[in-house]
């Protein structure tokens, strides 16, 4: 048996994500915990830098376009629309024709919608494989 290397390319991401496990910061200084805990949940789903920052703009304004988002925060718009995607896969913000928005807690966005996704996902990675296995493709 030949250790014989797989020469396809691999696949468009289509999605991403990154969970970290991370110590909740502590309650004091109680003036900046709120925010503290808001960029400790960003930080853990992977959501960093400008990225936080538009996430917590949106929350406070409720709703902005790519370019106000851009504008707001001296980005191109690659950049600005990199950072929606990224909040949008998150499940943490919503897009209604060219406006994006927050529409809930971002607790209740994880477990409304980052949860079942990741579990959709999940599930057909193991579907996939185990179809694989299945049909001969696979072995141990």
């Amino acid at each position: 048996m030949g250790t014989e290397a797989v020469s396809e390319e691999p696949s468009e991401v289509l999605a991403e994500w990154r969970v970290r496990r991370v110590a909740p910061p502590g309650r004091d200084p109680v003036e900046t915990y709120g925010e503290r805990v808001d960029r400790w949940l960003l930080y853990s789903l992977g959501v960093e830098g400008v990225a936080q920052d538009v996430y917590l703009y949106l929350r406070s304004r409720r709703e902005a376009t790519l370019e106000e988002v851009a504008k707001r925060f001296s980005l191109d718009e690659e950049k600005a629309r990199a950072c929606m995607e990224e909040l949008y896969t998150a499940g943490l913000i919503n897009m209604l024709g060219k406006m994006f928005y927050v529409e809930e807690q971002a607790s209740q966005a994880i477990v409304g919608r980052l949860i079942p996704r990741l579990t959709q996902v999940l599930k057909e990675i193991a579907r996939v494989e185990a179809d694989a296995k299945a049909k001969g493709f696979f072995r141990w």
